[in-house]
C-alpha cells in the first residue's frame, strides 16, 4: 500500500470514529503520508545526479581572464 493509499484510508478512518483525540491522530497520520508521498514523488522525478563537478582547470582560466 503506497503513502497515498494510506492516507485515504486514514481519512475515512478518521471521519468515523467518535474520539475527537483519535480523529487528530488519523488526521495528522494522513498528512504525513501525504507529505511522504509528495517527497517520494519528487526524488522519482529528479535526475540522478544533481550534483554537479567543476572543472578546476576551467576555473583556473576564467580566474586569469578576470584578473586581465
Amino acid at each position: 500500500m503506497n503513502f497515498l493509499e494510506q492516507a485515504a484510508r486514514a481519512e475515512r478512518l478518521a471521519g468515523t470514529v467518535m474520539d475527537s483525540y483519535a480523529a487528530d491522530a488519523l488526521m495528522r497520520y494522513a498528512r504525513e503520508c501525504r507529505e511522504w508521498a509528495a517527497r517520494t514523488a519528487d526524488h522519482s522525478t529528479s535526475p540522478a545526479h544533481s550534483m554537479t563537478v567543476t572543472d578546476t582547470a576551467r576555473l583556473t582560466d576564467t580566474e586569469t581572464q578576470l584578473t586581465l
